[in-house]
């Protein structure tokens, strides 16, 4: 039995989850190549198998596949359908410098590609100069850490749209982050660092920063703001932007009745942390749909900010991905 395989139309609806999932997609990772099957041809858009036993497939009888990935090609390309199937209030990944570059050629929508600074990377950065995808460099080591896959020369976000504007940010949807009156600029950073790891959609300060004082913040969030958009604003416009876009506010204070995993946390939500002093203000408490407690069984006053923004976050993000969005 002979499949061919159109691989340039799987690549060109990667983007669309939807139209993806509609795929019939066979995968073989544990044959290789010389196995129950033989590759008749193998070009730039379409491969051909011949396979010697259609039970191999897992197929009902008549029935054909739409793609066939095997071996090495199933590694390659499954950083890319993991990708297009990322909720789209979460961000993705196409991990692999061949994975990214083929993306990229097949009209892949990418938000931003990272690049191993010491590796040549020429050809990828031509391909995003005419996609006009941001580049950002960055350690093996970095990489290493930011990659879903291990180490890698080149990765792909998807799913992470830099806007610029509170607007923007909130007619976007999703998980944003207040941090109302935080002013400790370390502080700050680790919070930011702490909402684009869980997954969040954006973070809104409603302090005022000197130009110093942002270079503290995004050092100490390990530059998070490369891919999470930080939004410096007032609390009324915050608050007003919200509500017009369906947010529901849920602040985590000491007046809360009960714990963050007693409430939802999914859909439209604005998260809301005070500084650890003052806590959250009375204007963001009185516009609040809901107020969480975190509990606490000794004598010092509170968590600092790095523990309630830690323990809000990973609950909201428990929550989006039992849900899937």
């Amino acid at each position: 039995m002979l499949f061919d395989v159109a691989l340039e139309h799987a690549l060109s609806n990667v983007h669309g989850a939807l139209e993806m999932a509609g795929l019939k997609l066979v995968a073989f990772p544990h044959i290789n190549d010389h196995q129950r099957l033989t590759v008749v041809h193998h070009g730039p858009k379409v491969m051909r198998f011949a396979f010697t036993d259609v039970a191999a497939c897992g197929l009902n009888d008549g029935e054909e596949p739409r793609a066939v990935l095997l071996g090495h090609d199933f590694r390659r390309w499954v950083s890319l359908l993991r990708a297009s199937h990322q909720p789209a209030t979460m961000a993705g990944q196409i991990t692999g410098l061949d994975a990214v570059m083929e993306a990229l050629e097949n009209g892949v929508i990418l938000d931003r590609v990272l690049v191993d600074r010491d590796h040549d990377t020429t050809a990828l950065r031509a391909l995003c100069e005419a996609a006009k995808v941001p580049v950002e460099e960055g350690s093996a080591n970095d990489l290493w850490r930011m990659s879903a896959d291990g180490a890698q020369v080149a990765l792909a976000l998807v799913g992470r749209t830099q806007n610029e504007t509170l607007e923007d940010v909130m007619a976007a949807g999703g998980c944003v982050w207040l941090f109302d009156g935080v002013e400790y600029s370390t502080n700050l950073g680790f919070a930011i660092r702490t909402a684009e790891v869980s997954g969040a959609d954006a973070v809104v300060l409603n302090v005022n920063k000197t130009h110093e004082e942002r270079r503290t913040i995004r050092r100490a969030s390990m530059r998070a703001d490369r891919f999470i958009p930080v939004i410096y604003t007032t609390t009324p416009d915050v608050l007003r932007a919200a509500k017009a876009n369906g947010f529901r506010i849920v602040a985590a204070e000491d007046v809360g009745t009960k714990g963050p995993w007693d409430e939802d946390l999914t859909g439209n939500i604005l998260l809301v942390v005070g500084a650890e002093r003052e806590g959250v203000s009375p204007e963001v408490l009185e516009a609040a749909d809901a107020v969480v407690k975190l509990p606490m069984d000794g004598f010092v006053p509170s968590y600092n900010l790095q523990v309630a923004v830690s323990v809000l976050a990973v609950e909201a993000l428990r929550q989006r991905q039992s849900l899937g969005n």
